[in-house]
């Protein structure tokens, strides 16, 4: 039991910033214009020729768009990711324009 203790404490201390998006969504005036890291699965992934990618990612029953350009890895429908990057509004739009993505095993 000790090991698993400690190792939650570990997991804490490397992902202290970590924010499901329903927090993210409800404190989004806080989190305007700053670097946030989220979770969540991609669904309606649009590749666009000039490199950029915009795609949902999904947790429980939230939803925020995501924005990158040459994001890697390839981003795959019903994976998991992380996504650290810069909360954004715009007329009331609220999105993540993605600085670093990469598989989430939860």
């Amino acid at each position: 039991p000790n090991v698993s203790i400690s190792l939650i404490f570990l997991v804490d201390a490397l992902e202290p910033d970590l924010k499901s998006i329903g927090e993210i969504l409800n404190n989004s005036k806080e989190y305007s214009g700053k670097e946030i890291e989220t979770f969540g699965i991609a669904s309606e992934i649009k590749n666009f020729s000039s490199g950029d990618i915009y795609f949902k990612l999904n947790w429980k029953n939230d939803s925020i768009e995501v924005r990158g350009s040459f994001i890697i890895p390839e981003i795959n429908q019903n994976s998991s990711y992380e996504v650290t990057g810069i909360l954004q509004e715009y007329k009331g739009y609220t999105y993540i324009e993605a600085r670093k993505i990469k598989r989430f095993v939860p």
